[in-house]
This record gives C-alpha cells, sequence and structure tokens, in this order.
C-alpha cells in the first residue's frame, strides 16, 4: 500500500504523463531488478528511464547527508547503493531521490559535476565536500573517479512536503482538467480516483490513454486550453 507522500509524488507524476512530458509509470515493478530500491519507474518523453526513490524523511536532524543515504538499513540496503544499480544498468536510465527533506551535501556534489575540473575546484575548496566524496561516492563507485562523476550527473534530488506536494498536485490537476458536468471540479475526488487507479495497478505500465479514460469514467475530462482561448 502508497503511503500519503509516496502517493501525491506517485500522482505528480502521472500528471506529467498527461501534461505529455512522460508516457509511462510502472509502481512498484514484479522485476526484482527494476524495483529494488524505489517506488517506481517512469519512462520519460527523451527516452530515459526514471528510478524514483522516495522517503518520507530521516530521524537526523541534518537532514539526508552522504553518510545516511550511504547507511545499510536493517536488509543491508542502502539508498545510493540502489540507486546506482539502476543508473549503471543502462545509459538511460536516471535515479531520483525525493523526500521532505533535502540532501543538501548530494546535491551540491550534484551541480558541480559537469566535468571533473569542475569537480575537483569545488572539492577543493570544501574539505567536509571531499571527505564525504572520497570517502562514500568514490568508494560506492568502486573509487572510479569517472563512474562517481556520472553518478553524480545522472541522478537528482527534490525536496517537497506534504502540504507543499499536495498544493502542487492540485493545481496540476485544476490546470488539466474539467468536470463535463459544469459544476465545479472536485479535485480531492480527482485525486482518490487517480489514486485507486495507481492502487489498481501495481506492478502494471500506466500510460496517459488509462489515466483519461479513468477519468472519463468519472465525467472529468482533459481540458483543450485552445478552445478556451
Amino acid at each position: 500500500d502508497l503511503n500519503r507522500y509516496e502517493a501525491l509524488w506517485t500522482l505528480d507524476q502521472l500528471l506529467r504523463i498527461v501534461e505529455g512530458n512522460a508516457y509511462e509509470l510502472t509502481l512498484e515493478p514484479l522485476d526484482d531488478d527494476e524495483s529494488r530500491g524505489v517506488e517506481f519507474e517512469i519512462k520519460v518523453a527523451d527516452g530515459t528511464v526514471e528510478y524514483w526513490s522516495v522517503k518520507r524523511q530521516t530521524t537526523e536532524a541534518a537532514g539526508w547527508t552522504i553518510p545516511i543515504l550511504c547507511a545499510n538499513d536493517e536488509c543491508g540496503r542502502a539508498i545510493l547503493r540502489d540507486l546506482l544499480g539502476h543508473v549503471e544498468g543502462d545509459q538511460a536510465h536516471r535515479a531520483v531521490f525525493a523526500s521532505t527533506m533535502s540532501a543538501s551535501e548530494f546535491e551540491e556534489l550534484r551541480q558541480y559535476s559537469s566535468s571533473k575540473e569542475s569537480l575537483e575546484a569545488r572539492l577543493g575548496h570544501s574539505a567536509k565536500l571531499d571527505g564525504r566524496f572520497r570517502n562514500y561516492i568514490l568508494p560506492l563507485c568502486g573509487d572510479n573517479w569517472e563512474k562517481a562523476r556520472e553518478f553524480l550527473q545522472r541522478t537528482r534530488t527534490h525536496a517537497a512536503d506534504e502540504r507543499q506536494l499536495r498544493e502542487r498536485v492540485n493545481l496540476g490537476i485544476r490546470k488539466l482538467f474539467y468536470a463535463v458536468d459544469s459544476l465545479p471540479l472536485d479535485v480531492v475526488a480527482v485525486r482518490g480516483v487517480l489514486h485507486e487507479l495507481l492502487l489498481d495497478s501495481i506492478h502494471r505500465k500506466i500510460d496517459r490513454k488509462l489515466v483519461l479514460d479513468t477519468l472519463a469514467e468519472h465525467s472529468v475530462r482533459l481540458r483543450d486550453w485552445r478552445s478556451e482561448e
């Protein structure tokens, strides 16, 4: 079962499919390799496949530091190790980590990963970041600098609390859909329909047609902004 926070991120990505920026989402893929450490995968319009790891929060006040992201859980699994496994499987794969709390250390390393020179220059100005990279990211990648830099480049992080995320999803629903009976659109009801679609489609691919057909059964249709201009 999806918790509310995971569900909101998944709904946010369903709206991305409706907008045409992605075309297929699978919640909890059946294949063990595909599902390891992630809540869902989404195929993006540019041909890449994103693997999303969604964690509500960490108990540490400092947020998602690199040591926490690399720490083994009770099953011997680590967030970044699982994401690396998805990224290194194919050049078209990308990893995404989303939480209520930021992963600022990882994100800062990522922002300087466009070239080896840029990354080395940033590490040279921060002993803490240099230690995080050399003691955690580099060993994770077999002490291969280029592999570590590529992992940073192909991984994204997002931070949003439940309220912010709910407002974002609600806004997306209002922008994309209307009620055919001319009554005000019930955003909470639309969220509920989409949530049921997710639960009914666990392990199966969800595409734009399935989303729109499901909403049409509940008298909700896609807006045509051209006709409203």
